[in-house]
């Protein structure tokens, strides 16, 4: 007669028995992972992973933990590493639910890495089988089943029975929808978890996204030595790489490199690199020297975490990193892509905001001086006008060429009129080339003004656009709008103030009504929850002034107001999105008037070049 089988039966038994399975599986999966990586996995190119070059992606591959989060920069090696982790889990007999942030981003990520990757390998397509399914939302791989999603599609997340949970780019998923990809797990013994991502913001209880998962982990940083006096440290921006200056809050106001002895010129003539001074002995570093990872939190047990920076990783240039984040300065979305893709760090921009010391500074941009507004204009001229009944918040500015042959947004006139025919006789008073209007709430306004206008009119519509690479502004000509994203735009005028690119006149308190000053610091940038996702957003309730200098901005930025050395005005107007025919008119318009012998705005590069 056969023995009984036992089963636990008190819920101790049972938390004892899972325990010791996710355990077992996570060291199976380990094992399987890198005999995977030395044996038989190939990427999206052909060729075996070589770990000379990225000596720092050995831990992960053998880590057995049953729960790994990766909190790093882009172009670090996360994706080959889930794509080999997950086939090693469904070779394992296991079913693995596999999270994308979008459906959109699910088809191309299998197409494009397992598909091909799958293609590339003889032994991986044994373990397929050419009777197993094969899709973009299931593959059979061995014994087990990986079930491809979307974050945003609730119904995806429903029957399927998972052993493992492997979602990418975690940051950029919904995390509201997401707590119940969690549930597929919830009768496997195994209950492994994989979280990848490049962080965004600092994570919270509220706010369950990489940072947040990384901070409960072990915490593996990676150190390497100092070559002169031994120091093992962490390379880190602000400590080997700048020098940050801050205000009172702590919002960055400048930055310096911390080797005095590069220069960009000397780079481009020599290939003069950039030294990372030793946090100890201040001697050069050897970035790519052999390191470890070092656990900040050994204590914590079952959950692995993973973060750098891609000061390590041998493609990057340091050189470029730099020039990168002196670009960025001042702009807080910008800033924010910087630090999240680059040095593998959450952003922290609360607060951000125009500040006084900013406003007065750009009294002193033009010569002593300086100069009073109302004024009459030099050059041609921009216009940007918040609709805010019953007033109209004007911003009119002109562009003249100061030392170096940089071109400057001069305030010509900043107020508020309250007929719509006021419009008309400013644009006609200063000879406005071309204007940017609010296009709601008063639509047919706007509609009426873009129609019948002496000067080209663009309606600028606020709408969000999803997560940081997006462009700020996309014009659609057959309509005449400008969909702009508030926070992007507000953060690229902001930067315009920080790099001295606007000039106020001496008297800017004493416009709008006296409250020019207060509307252009009234908005201040906050994170705000939207699709269970915090993002930064401005607000503010009386900003009206500042929205009309963003919407006079937009015009500087269509109008393509830069000089600089692109070829044709065609291709720089398709590059900065403005009408082709529009945009020639400016251009014959200033070589007609422009001042500035040899200064031609036949050469144009968007805001972005300054």
């Amino acid at each position: 007669m056969a023995k009984e089988r036992t089963y636990a039966t008190t819920e101790d038994e049972v938390e004892e028995h899972r325990r010791l399975q996710r355990l077992l599986g996570g060291k199976r999966i380990a094992e399987r992972r890198i005999d995977f990586a030395l044996r038989c996995h190939k990427n999206t190119r052909g060729e075996h992973l070589n770990f000379k070059y990225r000596p720092y992606q050995v831990s992960a591959y053998a880590d057995p933990a049953p729960d790994i989060v990766w909190r790093v920069p882009v172009q670090i090696g996360k994706t080959e590493w889930e794509v080999c982790d997950t086939l090693a889990a469904a070779s394992l007999g296991l079913a693995v639910f596999c999270v994308q942030p979008k459906f959109e981003l699910r088809a191309v990520h299998v197409a494009e890495r397992y598909d091909k990757m799958i293609l590339n390998s003889p032994e991986y397509q044994e373990y397929q089988g050419p009777k197993g399914r094969d899709s973009t939302t299931l593959k059979h791989f061995g014994r087990g089943t990986l079930r491809f999603v979307g974050s945003r599609v609730e119904s995806d997340m429903i029957a399927f029975p998972a052993d493992v949970l492997a979602i990418d780019e975690l940051d950029r998923c919904d995390l509201t929808i997401l707590e119940l990809a969690e549930d597929r797990l919830q009768e496997s013994d195994y209950q492994i978890m994989r979280r990848t991502s490049t962080p965004t913001i600092a994570g919270s209880s509220t706010q369950r996204n990489i940072d947040y998962f990384f901070q409960l982990s072990d915490q593996k940083h990676w150190y390497i030595p100092c070559p002169t006096c031994g120091k093992e440290q962490e390379l880190k921006w602000d400590k080997h790489l700048v020098m940050l200056n801050r205000d009172e809050e702590g919002r960055i106001t400048d930055a310096s490199l911390l080797d005095p002895t590069w220069t960009e010129g000397k780079w481009e003539r020599t290939n003069q690199r950039i030294k990372l001074p030793c946090i100890r002995c201040g001697n050069p570093l050897d970035r790519l020297a052999k390191g470890h990872w070092q656990a900040h939190r050994p204590e914590i047990k079952g959950r692995s975490g993973y973060t750098m920076s891609r000061m390590v990783a041998v493609t990057t240039q340091i050189e470029k990193l730099w020039l990168a984040f002196e670009k960025a300065l001042g702009n807080p979305i910008a800033m924010q892509r910087i630090i999240n893709s680059f040095f593998g760090e959450p952003y922290s921009g609360i607060g951000d905001r125009l500040s006084e010391e900013l406003l007065e500074e750009a009294i002193h941009v033009m010569p002593p001086p300086g100069y009073v507004a109302p004024c009459a204009p030099v050059g041609i001229t921009s216009m940007g006008i918040d609709v805010n009944r019953p007033y109209f918040d004007v911003w009119i500015s002109d562009y003249p060429v100061v030392s170096r042959g940089r071109i400057i947004r001069r305030c010509i006139y900043a107020g508020k009129v309250l007929k719509e025919g006021d419009l008309y006789d400013l644009v006609n008073e200063y000879r406005v080339s071309l204007a940017v209007i609010d296009a709601e709430p008063e639509v047919r306004l706007s509609l009426r003004f873009q129609d019948t206008a002496p000067c080209e009119v663009w309606r600028a519509r606020y709408e969000h656009t999803e997560g940081l690479y997006t462009k700020d502004l996309v014009p659609n000509e057959k309509t005449g709008i400008i969909a702009c994203d508030r926070t992007n735009t507000l953060d690229a005028l902001i930067q315009s103030f920080f790099r001295n690119n606007v000039a106020l006149p001496n008297n800017y308190m004493e416009l709008c009504h006296g409250k020019m000053k207060a509307e252009l610091l009234d908005s201040v940038r906050v994170l705000e929850e939207q699709s269970g996702v915090e993002r930064y957003i401005w607000k503010g309730s009386n900003s009206h002034a500042l929205h009309a200098c963003n919407y006079d901005y937009m015009a500087f930025r269509m109008g393509g107001f830069a000089p600089a050395s692109l070829p044709t005005t065609i291709n720089v107007a398709k590059m900065l999105g403005a009408n082709v025919s529009g945009t020639r008119r400016l251009l014959n318009e200033y070589d007609a008037i422009n001042e500035s012998p040899g200064l031609s705005l036949q050469k144009l590069r968007p805001f972005s070049a300054f």
